[in-house]
């Protein structure tokens, strides 16, 4: 993939992940790709991965792979394979830039519009909660009404500063738009919303916020996959959470990003001890996120002492900390039972599409 131009970034020190994907993620020591919200490895199958990225046939696919092996070959010849890897990885030297977040014109706001009030609150955040992200100055919208979620740089001299975003999109992309069959005739739906990060964002950074903070006092780390999923799970804790409590997200998962943040965070606070406490998502790649941590954690045995971690799920299965808001608040999971209800209008849609091409032919 890296022959044919796809970019990743470095995640953690096991993991790169695609620049615009971020369910697609490759082991650095082994180079295997798995595509999560595929469901598909490149471990026993990289010709399907192939197929389903690229959204090639099976010989096209075959005859790339087998000319990238005979051009791989001859290049180890020649070139040392850590500084092959090094260059690959490098990420981008422009800093990042609230007036440019991307090739498109973005640009932040600085302010809280109604456009992006209005979606949050359809995330069944409350008033309280936005105000409180809203006066720490860590949500905004662009001008083209996308949610902002800051992430500020942690350090002597430089706490506080943006250094990166979370970009969420307000409007709903049609059904028609986000519809689309892979090699096998297998339905894609994509996401609803638009989501991703802004241009430059620093890397080993995540949307962070505290609640009750102090200083020379033991530090709670609460860490998630995504900022809604943070502002959500300070919703449920509201009114038991101890002092100097801290909520990050990773964007994704980024094993790094979270020992990096513990580590300047409690140098910040002078947090004589930690408790990191893993709310990722209950599915499968969440799984595996905790089983990553908890084995670097191992090998930290003489930091052990002052650090501890601690696992907190969320009781749905497949299921994130907004969806558990939005069962406490309403007593349902309609926004399951929407994407249920999208997913056989696609179908349907898809069946009619194909039943109109066979028609004209």
């Amino acid at each position: 993939m890296l022959e044919r131009g796809e970019r990743f970034k470095q995640v953690s020190s096991k993991f790169v992940e695609h620049s615009e994907h971020d369910s697609l993620r490759a082991n650095i020591k082994t180079g295997v790709v798995d595509w999560y919200s595929k469901n598909i490895t490149s471990w026993n199958n990289a010709i399907e991965l192939s197929m389903a990225f690229y959204n090639e046939p099976f010989e096209e696919t075959v005859e790339d792979l087998l000319q990238f092996q005979s051009t791989r070959r001859v290049r180890n010849q020649s070139m040392n394979k850590s500084s092959t890897r090094q260059n690959a990885l490098e990420l981008k030297s422009e800093p990042f830039n609230l007036k440019h977040l991307s090739s498109m014109g973005n640009f932040d706001t600085h302010y809280l519009n109604r456009k992006g009030r209005d979606y949050l609150k359809s995330r069944f955040l409350s008033d309280e909660t936005i105000d409180y992200l809203e006066k720490l100055n860590l949500v905004s919208t662009d001008n083209k009404n996308n949610l902002l979620f800051k992430h500020i740089d942690i350090g002597l001299g430089k706490t506080g500063n943006i250094v990166g975003c979370d970009v969420q999109g307000t409007y709903p992309r049609s059904l028609e738009k986000r519809v689309s069959l892979d090699n096998k005739g297998k339905l894609k739906l994509e996401r609803k919303y638009f989501k991703g990060m802004g241009e430059n964002s620093m890397n080993k950074r995540g949307f962070l916020f505290g609640v009750n903070v102090a200083y020379s006092i033991p530090l709670t780390l609460f860490v998630t996959e995504s900022p809604i999923e943070s502002a959500s799970l300070m919703e449920l804790q509201k009114g038991a959470l101890p002092a100097n409590s801290w909520f990050l997200s990773l964007s994704g998962l980024k094993e790094d990003t979270f020992w990096e943040t513990k580590d300047l965070l409690q140098e910040l606070t002078k947090a004589p001890k930690v408790e990191s406490v893993l709310a990722v998502n209950n599915d499968h790649a969440g799984q595996e996120f905790v089983q990553e941590v908890h084995e670097t954690y191992q090998d930290q045995k003489e930091y052990q002492p002052d650090h501890k971690i601690k696992l907190l799920l969320p009781e749905l299965e497949n299921g994130d900390w907004n969806e558990q808001l939005e069962l406490l608040k309403t007593g349902v999971l309609t926004s399951r039972t929407e994407k249920l209800k999208e997913k056989r209008e696609a179908e349907k849609l898809v069946q009619s599409t194909q039943i109109a091409f066979t028609e004209r032919v």
